[in-house]
């Protein structure tokens, strides 16, 4: 993937985890096809380290 710009939106924080959504621009170096994708990722901590982390699919249909 090529990058042409990423928006990060967050921490939105609770417990023990927190959540950033990024917002991307990329064109799909093989394909050449060019897309905005969304994703959240979901970080869960530990003692002051991330311990886990996961990405999903943005669905929402807000966008900041």
């Amino acid at each position: 993937m090529e990058t042409h710009s990423v928006k990060v939106h967050g921490p939105y924080m609770a417990h023990d985890r927190f959540v950033v959504r990024y917002d991307m621009d990329v064109t799909d170096k093989s394909s050449k096809k060019r897309m905005q994708i969304s994703e959240v990722g979901v970080y869960t901590v530990k003692d002051g380290k991330i311990v886990r982390e996961e990405f999903l699919p943005y669905t929402g249909s807000e966008k900041n």
